[in-house]
């Protein structure tokens, strides 16, 4: 028999991790973690039950509860920067729901593309000022 020369082509195996580093590896997380414990000091303050639930009455509305209470935490639990955070997330979202309005609707585009085909120019043209987004559809 003749023996057989290790080829280029193969790939070369890794060792083996040590327990440990699988360990490690494994009990990685994978996300990170908002609510949970967290350390106060004499500077910032927790707050009760009924003052989360008064913040959540006064200044957030029905729909927003989940990013009332997100901003509440990203403003550790100050409440006047938590309403600055949440104006401020309102505001975005008006903005990104303004930029969806100014969007060409994709029936307009294609039945440009079905008048003109692949002369663009003419596409464009024939849209005038309207802005143009790719589509998945």
């Amino acid at each position: 028999m003749v023996a057989k020369k290790p080829a280029a082509c193969r790939a070369e195996i890794p060792p083996m991790l040590s327990q440990e580093q699988r360990d490690a590896v494994l009990y990685t997380p994978q996300c990170r973690q908002r609510w949970g414990e967290r350390r106060v000091t004499e500077e910032t303050s927790v707050l009760e039950a009924e003052d989360i639930e008064e913040f959540l009455t006064e200044f957030s509305w029905l729909k927003e509860k989940e990013l009332a209470l997100q901003c509440l935490f990203d403003g550790e639990f100050d409440v006047p920067k938590a309403v600055g955070l949440l104006h401020t997330a309102r505001r975005e979202s008006y903005k990104a729901r303004r930029d969806q309005d100014k969007r060409l609707p994709f029936k307009v585009l294609k039945e440009a593309i079905a008048t003109h085909g692949k002369k663009f120019h003419l596409v464009k043209q024939s849209l005038g000022e309207k802005a143009i987004t790719r589509s998945s559809e």
